[in-house]
C-alpha cells in the first residue's frame, strides 16, 4: 500500500483501478480549480482568476485522453460516473478542503502538490507490472511536466510580495495558514500532519469565528451600555 496525501492506493489494486483513481484525481482537480477560479478575490483577483482559468481549462484534454484510454482498454463501464463522483465527493474533495481551509490559492497549491505524488506512484505501479505502454508512459510524463509548471506558478503566487502584504497578523486563521506554508516549505511534513490530525486549523478557525460574534469590551461601562440599551436611551450605571 502506498500513501498519497491521506488517500491509500492499494498496490494490489487492478491496473484498471489505478487508472480510474488517476482519472478521478484529475476530474477532482478540474472541479476544485474551477471553483477556486470563481472564489478568488482581493487585489490580486485578476491575476489569480486568469491563472486558475488557464489551469482548469488545461485539465479538460488530459481528462478526455485518459478516459478514452480507459474505455479502449477496459470498456465503457470503466468510466461510469457514479463511482467517480462518489470518490470525489466522499474522499478527495473533503481532504483538500480540510487541508486548504477553503482558501482558493492554497487549495490550488495543495491539489497540484498532490497530483505530482499521484502521477509518480501511478507511473511506478504500472511500470512494475509491465502495463506501461509507450503511449501511457508518454501520457503520464507529459501531464506531470505540465503540472510542474502549474506548481511553479502557484508557489510563486504564494510567495509574492502582494500575498505577503495582504497577510493579517491579527487574524489567527491567517497565522495558522502561514505557519503551515512555512512548515511545508521547509519539508516539515510530520508537523503539518500532526496539526491536521488534531484538527488544529479547524479549531482555530472555529474559535476565531465564534469570538467575532461576541464583541470584546475593554471598557466595562461600554459593555454595560451595550447590554442595557433601550432604543436610544441608556441607563445610568451609577444610579441605584
Amino acid at each position: 500500500m502506498k500513501r498519497i496525501s491521506h488517500i491509500h492506493l492499494q498496490v494490489s489494486a487492478s491496473n484498471k483501478a489505478v487508472l480510474q483513481f488517476l482519472l478521478c484525481s484529475l476530474r477532482a482537480a478540474h472541479w476544485l480549480h474551477w471553483t477556486s477560479h470563481w472564489q478568488v478575490k482581493g487585489k490580486s483577483f485578476y491575476g489569480d482568476h486568469t491563472l486558475l482559468d488557464r489551469i482548469y481549462n488545461s485539465l479538460i484534454e488530459e481528462i478526455d485522453s485518459l478516459a478514452e484510454k480507459l474505455v479502449a482498454e477496459f470498456g465503457s463501464e470503466s468510466v461510469d460516473p457514479a463511482p467517480q463522483a462518489q470518490m470525489m465527493a466522499n474522499k478527495l474533495i473533503p481532504i483538500v478542503e480540510a487541508k486548504s481551509m477553503r482558501d482558493p490559492i492554497l487549495r490550488a497549491l495543495f491539489v497540484e502538490e498532490s497530483l505530482q505524488k499521484i502521477f509518480k506512484i501511478s507511473y511506478e505501479v504500472l511500470k512494475q507490472r509491465g502495463f506501461l505502454s509507450l503511449g501511457m508512459d508518454d501520457y503520464i510524463m507529459s501531464i506531470a511536466n505540465a503540472h510542474e509548471t502549474n506548481l511553479y506558478l502557484l508557489r510563486q503566487r504564494t510567495e509574492s510580495p502582494m500575498s505577503k502584504k495582504a497577510f493579517n497578523k491579527e487574524n489567527p486563521t491567517e497565522l495558522i495558514n502561514q505557519l503551515i506554508k512555512v512548515l511545508r516549505k521547509n519539508a516539515m511534513n510530520e508537523l503539518v500532519d500532526y496539526l491536521y490530525k488534531n484538527k488544529i486549523p479547524q479549531k482555530v478557525n472555529q474559535g476565531w469565528r465564534e469570538r467575532k460574534k461576541t464583541p470584546i469590551h475593554s471598557d466595562p461601562f461600554q459593555k454595560y451600555f451595550d447590554e442595557n440599551e433601550d432604543k436610544n436611551k441608556m441607563k445610568d450605571p451609577f444610579k441605584y
